[in-house]
């Protein structure tokens, strides 16, 4: 697995075959069940340490999955996409709680200038 840093406390995350083609961190994913199936993640697996999803922040769908953007217990921001073909998930961004431009708070509307 590679963390590529795009900015100070903003990663990226690769994981490198030895061909040196990208492929997906694939990441265990524990879903709320409602009577549409598995509609969001609420808990997954990194690194060996599970991270419970205190909020689902945003939502999007893209061509093979929903992507979730979560934060974390830990404070951190993550972008995961799945459920992917046979249930699995995929690790796509993280962002560190201290990074800058990241907060969650909004304060009114902001004006282009």
């Amino acid at each position: 697995m590679v963390l590529l840093q795009i900015c100070p406390n903003l990663y990226y995350i690769n994981d490198f075959e030895t061909s040196g083609k990208e492929t997906a961190v694939k990441i265990q994913v524990e879903c709320y069940e409602g009577y549409r199936g598995k509609e969001r993640p609420v808990r997954f697996s990194l690194g060996g340490r599970a991270v419970e999803v205190e909020q689902v922040v945003d939502r999007w769908y893209g061509e093979n999955g929903s992507y979730f953007r979560v934060l974390g217990d830990d404070g951190n921001l993550y972008i995961l996409k799945g459920p992917l073909e046979q249930g699995s998930w995929e690790l796509v961004s993280f962002t560190h709680k201290d990074s800058r431009g990241t907060e969650l708070e909004f304060e009114g509307k902001k004006e282009l200038q």
